[in-house]
């Protein structure tokens, strides 16, 4: 039985990938913070420093606020899915936007709170998700049928049929009740 097995090394991901991941990482940790800092100190020469302190306060202030009621809001509609046996992943993934514009909220700046701002706002959180999903389905539909290089990674190419069964196909059926916790011990990252 094949196990999965993370890749260890992470020269492994295609270069293109690696470039984009490290432009992003700068972008965020460089660019985003020295803008802001930059922006802060136009603000404080233009309006003085006590407004501009004050005003990135009561930012932190508000979107505290507003974070916590759309998370409450986004809380609310996860369980609904989830009593109704749906699964939310919408709900969830809204969530993660309003646990990032909080964060981000309570960085001082005008671009984090632009950002983090936007997050909140439901119509815009909610483009920018159906983006990320969009994003996201296409890569796994590009990744169909492709597996790792060592020919040990997962094998997306699984295809559901609504053909009847054949002789030769093996049907399991289970009783829901007769299926158990327990997890075999060679199923739980042991190799043997």
């Amino acid at each position: 039985m094949k196990h999965f097995r993370p890749p260890r090394n992470l020269s492994k991901m295609p270069k293109s990938t690696r470039t984009n991941v490290l432009i992003l990482l700068v972008l965020v940790l460089i660019v985003v913070p020295a803008a802001d800092f930059v922006l802060l100190l136009a603000a404080g020469g233009r309006i003085g420093w006590p407004l501009t302190l004050a005003l990135a306060v009561l930012t932190g202030i508000v979107g505290a606020g507003l974070a916590k009621q759309q998370g409450i809001r986004t809380w609310i509609e996860i369980r609904h899915a989830l009593s109704h046996g749906q699964l939310p992943s919408a709900p969830l993934l809204e969530g993660a936007m309003i646990l990032f514009a909080g964060a981000v909220l309570l960085t001082p700046g005008f671009i984090t709170d632009t950002v983090g701002f936007l997050l909140l706002v439901p119509p815009s959180r909610r483009w920018l998700a159906k983006r990320i999903v969009a994003y996201f389905r296409k890569r796994m539909q590009a990744a169909q049928g492709r597996q790792s290089a060592d020919g040990k990674g997962w094998n997306f190419s699984a295809k559901w049929s609504t053909k009847p069964a054949g002789d030769d196909d093996e049907i399991i059926d289970m009783d829901p009740s007769s299926v158990t916790e327990d997890v075999p011990h060679n199923l739980k990252g042991h190799d043997d």
